[in-house]
């Protein structure tokens, strides 16, 4: 009897331990679904910043190529005003000439010869500024790029770690800044070189004019003969260059206006994919307020439930103990029933 009482109670107990059990098995399984769901917000999350961030990289390179090709147009622009400028200091040189208002004979032509001597001079000094500050630009970029190596090492430690978006903001930041200074010095340093270039022409074309009419003078042309030639000369020279610059002036704003439309069409998707990011993140707080509130209320049943359980289970233990005594109280009635009906007959 004290056997089945025994097993009675240890019943009970263990139905007790395997509600608690499923009860923490229900919790777990709870925890698993809200983990999986946040880990989908954050996969979401880094799928849009990750699209945006290659679109801002392809529009801060056409940005770049643009700026690279707007500087062209602008050099082309000053080079083609300058053809214009020399054209029209020839023809009002042959007016000049043929008005008798400068020297009649070799003087006049020397004169000349003096003020292109004048011009190599002055174009040679200007080489050497520009190649100085090539110099200096290409030791910028130099440190700029120690620098983004640093910000780049940076950036690789948070992937590493598997921060969070929010975490790369001022890193990022810093990268952007730097690549911008490293552009401007690398477009600097483009557009002094090609001014270098320029020059060379303009000294490679002095040195042309100068030898064309020393040897006019050591052919005893009259000084109107020369003048003559050397118009002619250098108008077609002239207009040859124009035409070269008219013909690159129509390709670089075509390239322009191409690229300024693919730098429309790329706005408009990192716009979209900003605005689809928004609506992400406001999704994403609406469900976590729901999911708060969802947990509290869960809390809240549990605890009423828990509490509820141990009522229930000191009930049912003090029915049990109750139980248990009665049948004792029974057992030990009919034991001592037996004994002294044994007495009795003895």
């Amino acid at each position: 009897m004290k056997t089945k009482i025994t097993i009675l109670i240890l019943s009970l107990v263990v139905l007790m331990g395997c509600g608690k059990q499923q009860e923490n098995t229900n919790g777990l399984e709870d925890l698993k679904q809200n983990q999986s769901a946040h880990s989908e917000e954050i996969v979401q999350s880094v799928s849009y910043i990750d699209s945006i961030n290659k679109l801002s990289a392809q529009i801060n390179e056409l940005k770049n190529t643009q700026l690279s090709k707007q500087q062209q147009i602008e050099w082309l622009g000053k080079k083609k005003d300058s053809v214009l400028s020399l054209l029209n200091q020839v023809q009002n040189s042959l007016e000049q000439v043929n008005a008798k208002k400068i020297a009649p004979g070799i003087e006049g032509v020397n004169t000349k010869l003096t003020e292109l001597k004048g011009q190599r001079e002055n174009a040679f000094e200007q080489i050497g500024l520009q190649k100085q500050e090539v110099a200096l630009a290409d030791k910028k970029i130099s440190l700029l790029k120690e620098e983004k190596i640093v910000y780049d090492a940076q950036h690789q430690a948070l992937w590493n770690k598997g921060s969070e978006p929010a975490a790369f903001k001022v890193v990022d930041s810093l990268l952007a800044g730097i690549n911008a200074k490293i552009t401007e010095q690398v477009l600097k340093a483009k557009s002094l070189k090609s001014t270098i270039t320029d020059i060379d022409e303009q000294i490679v074309s002095i040195d042309e004019q100068s030898k064309s009419l020393s040897n006019k003078i050591r052919n005893n042309y009259t000084a109107k003969q020369i003048f003559d030639d050397y118009s002619k000369e250098e108008q077609e020279r002239l207009q040859g260059q124009l035409k070269t610059i008219n013909g690159q002036l129509e390709t670089f704003i075509s390239d322009d206006n191409s690229i300024g439309n693919l730098l429309a069409v790329q706005n408009s998707k990192k716009n979209s994919f900003e605005n689809e990011e928004s609506s992400s993140k406001e999704l994403a707080k609406l469900n976590e307020q729901k999911k708060n509130i969802e947990a509290n209320a869960q809390i809240a049943n549990a605890q009423k439930e828990s509490n509820d359980n141990k009522k229930n289970s000191k009930k049912s233990f003090a029915i049990v103990i109750v139980a248990a005594l009665a049948a004792l109280f029974i057992l030990f009635f009919f034991v001592g029933k037996i004994r002294k009906s044994r007495r009795q007959k003895q």
